[in-house]
This record gives structure tokens, C-alpha cells and sequence, in this order.
């Protein structure tokens, strides 16, 4: 990725990065950001910035993710 003439490689991300990205995130939720933006600021993709977006809302709701399926009841 170039930025200002700069290349600068993607890297992983840490649960340290997840944790700033997180919390930026939460504090200018009401500001209308895109993902987007936030992508730019931090240097990552969209779609990182969206799983990251998903699993606060899933936290929020007290959501567990994926859930046991109940087996069918036979007749």
C-alpha cells in the first residue's frame, strides 16, 4: 500500500492493535464514521475493521457467535 509516497506493509493484527482500533472505534461512534476511515487512520482493511465493528456488537448483545443446534424432534 502506497501512502504519501511511502510503502508500508500490512501487517497482522495484534490484540493490542484490535484493542486501540476497538476503542477509537467506540469513542467516536457517534461522529458517523465510515469503516472506511477508520481502515485509513489504522492501516487496515475494511473488511478487518467490519469483523472488528461485528464482534463489539456481538459482545454488546451478549452474544456467544456460532450456537449449539438443537436437534429436530422426531415423530
Amino acid at each position: 500500500m502506497e501512502l504519501n509516497g511511502e510503502t508500508r506493509k500490512r501487517k497482522r493484527l495484534t490484540a493490542g492493535d484490535k484493542l486501540v482500533i476497538t476503542q477509537y472505534y467506540l469513542d467516536h461512534q457517534n461522529e458517523g464514521l465510515s469503516y472506511e476511515d477508520i481502515a485509513y487512520k489504522f492501516n487496515i482493511s475494511k473488511s478487518s475493521v467490519g469483523e472488528l465493528v461485528k464482534g463489539i456488537h456481538q459482545l454488546k448483545r451478549g452474544d456467544q457467535g456460532l450456537k449449539k443446534r438443537k436437534p429436530d424432534a422426531y415423530y
